[in-house]
Order: structure tokens, then C-alpha cells, then sequence
């Protein structure tokens, strides 16, 4: 079977097609990491777009459920250079191509991957069209001109309810603290983090109302990953309002989607990055002493987005903590009155590196003082 991709600047490609018969309408981003697809495909961060591997060799350590990070496949898609269709892992339930077939869900191999991610390095971003069924540059146009583009879809409310379930280990909270999570494409990784600290959490959408949050009567908050144009969810929902209202009293944490959320309720404003960041590989500079990590320090981290925080509309409210060391541009804040700290890049980890994983006990440790606080 063969499959035809054509990308919004009229860049037309064949190769070989893996998975079910179908024919999608996606943004696609590179992904420059060279392990860690599963844990990639299963992110609901990835939903509405399509994934261009840039290392050589996806689908030889087959799927595990253990390593996914939501209970579907959330890429529209994927591109990569050689597709292994068996797996030589004793822990793989089933092989990459199975995935796909069950899934609904398409790929393309056998394409210059090198030649797409310079085109993508160039021009940005773009709309892509990829299909099993229509080899006609000209039709496939016709249809990728007609589809919206994905900085105003709500991806959010599309995917939300795919994406959490329980952590890989059910642990009874320790710490005494109740959290509010919410969850706006949340990985099963944060959650199992989140768990790790012996917190009490209770996982909700970013439709939650007030009253519901209050009526919890959560020690703190916490906002999730997730899709798309943080504007979109935060204009479709009141998820900033609700940050407004609770975070200048209850210690709040954001990462990635949940960071930028936190800065536009605080007034700050978010943009869109020319080709963004994806990856385990990207260098991030801490800016000041955290979690036992000196200033100055580097941390490579892992990172999955292409909004990020403007930093002159924060800067007055907020301390920049941690910088992306490849453009400048912020990747961590914490306020300067408030118990409220976010990070653009994912300490949870997953699929790796393991650099940023102290940064969960910031929250634990605001946790803890507010409580201190209280009992003074």
C-alpha cells in the first residue's frame, strides 16, 4: 500500500503506507528525538498534528501499554524514514503496525525525512494532507486549503477525555495535601510524578467550575499539558479565571500548556514558535537555585510545544527561573508574590532525560510552607 503527503508550500512526497486506509489533515511538526516514539504518539499534546521522525528507525521496539502516556494514539500521524514491522522487544503486547491498524490511524516511510525537516526549519510549521487514497497533488490541495488551521481548533475539549487514566502504580497519598488537577491533555507520566509525592489528586477538565474546585477544598493546583493554541481553551473555557481567583491563595504548578495558561492569566501573552520545540534533547539553563539544582546549571530536557510565554509581558509580575538555551526564549517563571511556579518543558521525563525530575518537589515544598504559614 502507498500513501501521498502533501505539505501546505505544495511539497508533494509518496512512500509506503503503514496502518488502516485513511486520509487526515494535520500540522506537522519535527520530532528530533532518537528513542521514546511510544511514549511521542501516546502524548495528547500531539493531537492535531502529524509527527516527522528525524531518527531512522521507528516501530523496532513494538508498543507496550506500560510506556504509553494516554490510552490512544493522539498523532493524526507520522512520518519517518524506515518502518519496522515486527518488534525485537520481549516487552513489546504488539507490533507498531497493529497500533495503527486498531487505531484508525495512518503513517508514510520510505520519504527524504531530512529533506521535510529543512523544509519545515525553513518555512515554519504547516498544514500537511496525508492520504492513502489520493495521489492527485492538485485534489489533495483543494482539501488542505479548505481545512482549518489548527491555532483555531479547540483541541483540547476534542481529546481531553482519551487522555488520563490511572497511573502505572496506585499509591495511597502520604503527604497529607489534596490537589486539584487539571487536565488538559494530561501524560500518565506527570500523573505517576504527581503520585509520587504522596499527593492526594483529584483529576478534573478545564471546564471545571469554581465551585466544583472549591467544594474539593484542594491545598493546591495544578495545570496540565496538552493541544493546541492555549488561547483557544482559554477563550472556549474559564480556566484563567479560575487561576486568577485561586492561585494568589493556593500554591499552583503549570507544565507546558498549564505554564502558558498561568501566564495569560496573570495578563501575560503567548506566541506562536516557527517550528517549535519537540524533542528529549533540548538544553534549558536554570536561572536561579531550585530543587537543589544550583543556578546556572544545564538541564537537557524533554519538550513538546510550539507556543511559548512572550517574556516582556510577564516579566513584571513573574521571575524568570529557567531559559531554553537554543533561542532565549523562557522556559520556567515563578511569581513574585504568589506560591506559583510553571515550567515549559516536561520534568516528568518521559520518555527522557531524567535532568528536570526534582523540579515536582518545588511544589511540594510550596505545599508545605503555605501549610507552615497557616499554622502560625
Amino acid at each position: 500500500m502507498r500513501a501521498s503527503l502533501l505539505l501546505e508550500d505544495g511539497t508533494f512526497v509518496v512512500g509506503n503506507a503503514h496502518g488502516a486506509r485513511c486520509e487526515r489533515i494535520a500540522e506537522i511538526v519535527f520530532n528530533t528525538a532518537m528513542s521514546g516514539y511510544e511514549e511521542v504518539l501516546t502524548d495528547p499534546s500531539y493531537a492535531g498534528q502529524f509527527v516527522l521522525f528525524t531518527t531512522s528507525h521507528i516501530g523496532n521496539t513494538g508498543i507496550t501499554d506500560f510506556d504509553a502516556e494516554s490510552q490512544r494514539l493522539c498523532a493524526e500521524g507520522f512520518i519517518c524514514r524506515d518502518f519496522s514491522s515486527s518488534a525485537d522487544n520481549w516487552r513489546s503486547q504488539k507490533t507498531l503496525e497493529e497500533f495503527l491498524i486498531s487505531s484508525g490511524t495512518c503513517a508514510i516511510s520510505d520519504v527524504d525525512t531530512r529533506f521535510l525537516a529543512q523544509r519545515l526549519r525553513a518555512k515554519g510549521c504547516m498544514k500537511a494532507i496525508l492520504s492513502t487514497e489520493d495521489f492527485n497533488p492538485d485534489s489533495l490541495g483543494r482539501k488542505l486549503k479548505a481545512a482549518a488551521d489548527i491555532s483555531l481548533l479547540d483541541l483540547v475539549s476534542q481529546t481531553r477525555s482519551f487522555s488520563w487514566h490511572t497511573g502505572r502504580a496506585q499509591k495511597k497519598a502520604v503527604s497529607g495535601f489534596r490537589v486539584v488537577a487539571v487536565d488538559c491533555g494530561m501524560k500518565r507520566g506527570i500523573l505517576d510524578e504527581l503520585g509520587e509525592l504522596g499527593l492526594d489528586i483529584h483529576v478534573v477538565g478545564p471546564s471545571v467550575t469554581l465551585s466544583e474546585v472549591e467544594a474539593i477544598r484542594p491545598d493546591g493546583l495544578f495545570f496540565s499539558n496538552g493541544p493546541g493554541c492555549p488561547k483557544q481553551l482559554a477563550n472556549s473555557t474559564s480556566v484563567l479565571e479560575l487561576i486568577k481567583t485561586l492561585s494568589p491563595q493556593l500554591p499552583t504548578f503549570g507544565i507546558c500548556l498549564g505554564h502558558q495558561l498561568i501566564s495569560l492569566a496573570f495578563g501575560g501573552n503567548t506566541e506562536k514558535l516557527d517550528f517549535g520545540h519537540h524533542a528529549v534533547n533540548h538544553p534549558v539553563v536554570s536561572l536561579v537555585e531550585l530543587a537543589g539544582v544550583p543556578a546556572g546549571s544545564v538541564m537537557i530536557t524533554s519538550q513538546n510545544h510550539n507556543y511559548h510565554v512572550i517574556e516582556d509581558s510577564v516579566s513584571e509580575q513573574f521571575e524568570i527561573t529557567h531559559r531554553h538555551m537554543n533561542d532565549f526564549t523562557v522556559a520556567g517563571i515563578r511569581h513574585r508574590t504568589y506560591p506559583v511556579f510553571s515550567v515549559q518543558f516536561h520534568p516528568e521525563c518521559n520518555p527522557g532525560p531524567r535532568d528536570a525530575k526534582a523540579l515536582f518537589s518545588v511544589f511540594l515544598k510550596m505545599l508545605e510552607e503555605k501549610k507552615n504559614a497557616s499554622a502560625l
